[in-house]
């Protein structure tokens, strides 16, 4: 039986990646395969991640939430040339440092009831159109784009407010791969452009102070 034995090798400066808090990567093995082909996958996560704050310093709380990934990926086959969507998650900062919401911590008022840690349920999921194109049985080239966009709802709580935040980018992603299927082997550098979330807000629902406000933009920049 042959093993299909496949070098990637991917550069990728996204903001889930450089900003230390990527979840997955662009994978591109589907554009490989032959004919017209879809596939559904799902992943549960489960972190035991537990820690002592000072809002619980003799109670170990657990920090990291669990996660779920699903990915959905199809291509369709046209001559030498191949059009595929893939859908997954990116990046996730989910966090529970039990810093509650401006009600029930307040640094001002009720420093004992916030934590140094975040309270953050931060998801980005992206969404990557590449074409495919085969110059012959060994050589073949990638183009396309990938959205990256953070989730609706995506909220941390720090000790200076909570906040709502959104934000969404483009990155432009190109490829080649060389292949040897009579010893099951391929080659692959994928590059993927530096880019920035644009559109980035935050919105904060109390101030820093501690005195309680509505919802206001703090931000609104790439970063």
């Amino acid at each position: 039986m042959k093993k299909l034995l496949a070098v990637p090798v991917l550069f990728a400066a996204s903001q889930a990646m450089a900003g230390g808090w990527e979840a997955s990567t662009l994978d591109t093995a589907f554009m490989y395969q032959d004919g017209n082909y879809g596939e559904v996958g799902n992943a549960s996560i489960t972190y035991n991640v537990k820690a002592t704050t000072q809002s619980k310093p003799t109670t170990k709380s657990k920090m990291a939430k669990n996660q779920s990934r699903s990915t959905v990926a199809f291509k369709m086959e046209s001559g030498a040339f191949d059009l595929g969507l893939s859908s997954y998650m990116s990046g996730a900062i989910q966090l529970s440092g039990t810093n509650g919401n401006a009600s029930t911590c307040n640094p001002a008022t009720l420093p004992a009831a916030c934590s140094v840690v975040p309270d953050a349920d931060v998801i980005m999921n992206s969404l990557a159109l590449i074409g495919r194109y085969k110059m012959d049985d060994n050589l073949s080239f990638l183009a396309g784009v990938n959205r990256y966009e953070i989730a609706s709802g995506a909220t941390v709580s720090a000790l200076s407010g909570h906040y709502a935040v959104s934000g969404d980018a483009i990155a432009p992603t190109f490829g080649a791969a060389y292949e040897r299927s009579e010893i099951a082997l391929r080659a692959e550098l994928v590059i993927q452009s530096k880019t920035k979330i644009s559109n980035f807000k935050a919105q904060s629902s109390f101030a820093a102070g501690g005195a309680a406000t509505t919802l206001q933009d703090v931000s609104d920049e790439s970063m």
